[in-house]
């Protein structure tokens, strides 16, 4: 777990550095970067015996892939496997990324592996192929 700035004032203020000068010089050891009005303002909120709280929890957006979500890509999923991501997510009926599904079958333990396009066997190919098992019809390992 990465610190944050608040994280460091309040570890530093509860270990007895209670003067600005000095915080700032201890932040700024520690790779720090904060001005110095920012510091007075939490230097005083943290005065008053309050702690500084992590202000990044609020800004956390919700998750797209729900429960509710995840269950319709299994069942899309179980109904058609070899189907790509883009059909998974047409029958699960979600308008998302089909990134977004992968992750989904990967959330749910699942594997999603891309069907490779191979060329069919022309003409030519299949008379080489017919040639080549005639040519080794005597051979002992095979």
């Amino acid at each position: 777990m990465e610190y944050t700035t608040n994280d460091a004032l309040n570890i530093l203020f509860r270990c007895g550095i209670q003067t600005a000068p000095t915080l700032m010089k201890h932040l700024m050891r520690g790779g720090f970067e904060i001005s110095e009005s920012t510091l007075k303002k939490k230097f005083a909120i943290l005065k008053d015996g309050k702690v500084l709280e992590d202000g990044r929890k609020s800004n956390k957006r919700p998750p797209y892939l729900t429960e509710e979500k995840l269950k319709k890509i299994k069942e899309a999923h179980q109904a058609a496997p070899e189907g790509s991501s883009l059909q998974i997510a047409r029958k699960a009926k979600l308008k998302c990324n089909p990134r977004t599904v992968n992750r989904g079958l990967q959330k749910l333990g699942l594997k999603y592996m891309r069907i490779e396009k191979v060329p069919f066997l022309t003409e030519d190919h299949k008379l080489k192929r017919i040639a080549f098992a005639q040519a080794h019809l005597t051979d002992r390992l095979w």
